[in-house]
């Protein structure tokens, strides 16, 4: 999370953000491990989510992690190969469009080339108020 997006939601949602040991930002997560934000399977912040968020379940680094053979994690973006990891606990995987759409999206977001989801986000958006918070929670990194 950048500073104007930690700054954001500790001045909007105090209560969803808590600071790690580490220093990093975190949003609290509920008993069950679902975000404080999540309303059944959709993001009740959709237009204000944090980049890490955008780019879930993607997880994009300019070299290769020592996981895997990194051949299969190479994406050529522009002139740059950048290697691209993907959460598994996903539950999108796999569904509409091919997954290099996602990627390719993905990678404009990143660099501030594209604001708003297309195929990284459910097209349905939540129509009741959030229920954030009022329950234990756990935190998860967002930086």
């Amino acid at each position: 999370m950048n500073s104007s997006e930690l700054q954001r939601f500790l001045t909007k949602y105090p209560y969803a953000v808590e600071i790690g040991a580490d220093g990093r930002a975190y949003l609290k997560r509920r008993r069950d491990g679902s975000c404080v934000f999540q309303i059944g399977r959709l993001c009740g912040i959709q237009h204000e989510k944090p980049l890490a968020c955008k780019l879930w379940p993607f997880y994009i680094y300019p070299k290769p992690l020592d996981v895997g053979r990194p051949e299969d994690a190479a994406y050529l973006y522009g002139n740059e190969v950048y290697y691209v990891y993907v959460h598994a606990v996903c539950n999108g995987l796999g569904v509409g469009p091919p997954i290099e759409f996602a990627i390719a999206e993905a990678m404009k977001i990143r660099e501030g080339k594209m604001l708003r989801q297309k195929f990284l986000t459910s097209p349905s958006t939540p129509t009741s108020p959030i229920d954030v918070v009022r329950r234990p929670v756990l935190p998860r990194p967002i930086c």
